[in-house]
């Protein structure tokens, strides 16, 4: 009996777990890819769907990978092929800190004005919204966001954008077009910090948010930006 049981798992059953398997390994994710051009990272691009976050910042040569269940963040340095783990929590201060000079500090109030104003950017519709800002010493600071609504990302990168740009927590969908308004003596003019120059649907594989082969593990953040020239320089 025992003989038999032993046949029928390893001829029917444990082919149908292997099979099951790999049809869950190889399923297609729906999601988007964004490519942007940024003030403070030069190009970006960001791959996004509900199990996961895939962004490599050119200007400063690192990328940055997180998925479900944990949505712990994996950065890579491609100069020093160094990387660094941190928890979700770590990296959105972190990131945010370090990565987005852009961002202001906490304003007050934050006064949100949506427009009808409707415009296709990088092949997608998107909203014109208008941040009011005011800082504690009364000044003011105007911004313009463009979100594509129909572009939803997972909560923990919504969290992120709202941190690094002040956005409201109401606000929904993925940032296409931000720009800082300025007063000037003469009225006020405009600077892009982030602008989507290509945005496109398309389906992932679950294997392209694991984490990369071939770089370093390192504790701290000196070494994942500088590797071997901390040592050399000792």
């Amino acid at each position: 009996m025992l003989a038999w049981c032993l046949f029928v798992f390893q001829s029917i059953v444990l082919p149908y777990v292997v099979m099951a398997n790999d049809a869950q390994s190889t399923k297609q994710l729906a999601g988007w890819e964004i490519d942007y051009d940024s003030k403070f990272a030069g190009l970006i691009t960001l791959k996004l769907c509900e199990k996961g976050l895939y962004l490599k910042l050119e200007k400063i040569s690192l990328t940055i990978i997180c998925s479900e269940p944990t949505w712990a963040c994996h950065i890579y340095n491609d100069l020093t092929r160094r990387s660094m783990t941190m928890s979700g929590s770590r990296w959105k201060a972190r990131f945010t800190q370090n990565v987005l000079k852009y961002r202001t500090s906490d304003p007050l109030r934050v006064k949100t004005i949506v427009t009808p104003t409707i415009q296709t950017i990088g092949g997608v519709t998107a909203s014109k919204i208008i941040l009011q800002k005011t800082q504690e010493n009364g000044s003011t600071q105007l911004s313009e966001l463009w979100i594509a609504r129909d572009l939803i990302v997972p909560p923990q990168f919504k969290d992120l954008l709202n941190m690094a740009l002040n956005l409201p927590k109401e606000i929904n969908g993925t940032p296409i077009r931000v720009s800082i308004i300025e007063q000037t003596p003469n009225g006020s003019r405009s600077y892009q910090v982030l602008s989507a120059y290509k945005v496109r649907g398309t389906t992932f594989s679950p294997n392209d948010f694991e984490p990369l082969p071939g770089y370093k593990e390192v504790q701290n953040q000196s070494s994942l930006m500088v590797g071997d020239q901390v040592q050399s320089m000792k």
